[in-house]
């Protein structure tokens, strides 16, 4: 495969990979990818993933980089809390819940954070857009969550007031009662005590 047919078969989607190339080009020697970064035409990102060089990377398309380079996992925490408008902070990094590891990846496109939660609490999350532009993203009131389980100091009354949560917002986008029904179903009493306190405020 030469330049061109890369950029054929995957110019539209943000990323490709090696294993991607070769399920196309059996034969497809890597060190062409090194020739073409040195070029300038493409970027790695990570080990074996690679970009165009001219496709900038905004949110949605930061999210569905996340998605997939460390599967299973979902935005949450700040950025899911940002891209609602419930905290009016825009993070520098990508962040996201997985049942695997915790493992931080520092990209040229942008910091992107994994925290690992048990299995028993990865749920709560769905599918933003269609298509090739899908990713998953945690429900409001489930990034809220998240962030008060893994986030100790967020669960007071200081860290609670200084996330500077718009509460109006989250109650327009979900009930008190599935906000607090979410929260039980979270089985941790801190967690529950800390959605208490922010729904009150």
């Amino acid at each position: 495969m030469n330049y061109l047919g890369l950029l054929e078969k995957f110019k539209s989607q943000e990323l490709f990979s090696l294993n991607e190339i070769r399920a196309v080009d059996p034969g497809f020697y890597r060190a062409r990818l090194n020739d073409w970064q040195k070029k300038g035409y493409i970027r790695k990102l990570i080990r074996n993933y690679y970009y165009f060089s001219d496709i900038p990377f905004e949110e949605r398309s930061l999210f569905r980089t996340a998605n997939r380079i460390y599967p299973p996992s979902y935005v949450s925490l700040q950025s899911a809390l940002s891209f609602y408008s419930l905290i009016p902070e825009k993070p520098l990094a990508v962040t996201s819940v997985t049942s695997r590891k915790t493992k931080t990846f520092v990209t040229p496109a942008a910091r992107l954070i994994y925290r690992r939660v048990a299995l028993k609490h990865f749920w709560g999350y769905r599918t933003e857009g269609s298509g090739a532009g899908a990713f998953l993203i945690a429900s409001p009131a489930k990034a809220l969550l998240d962030l008060f389980y893994l986030d100790a100091s967020s669960r007071g009354n200081e860290g609670i007031a200084g996330l500077r949560i718009n509460i109006k917002r989250l109650l327009e986008l979900e009930t008190k009662k599935s906000v607090m029904q979410m929260a039980k179903r979270f089985g941790e009493p801190l967690v529950l005590a800390a959605a208490k306190k922010a729904v009150k405020s």
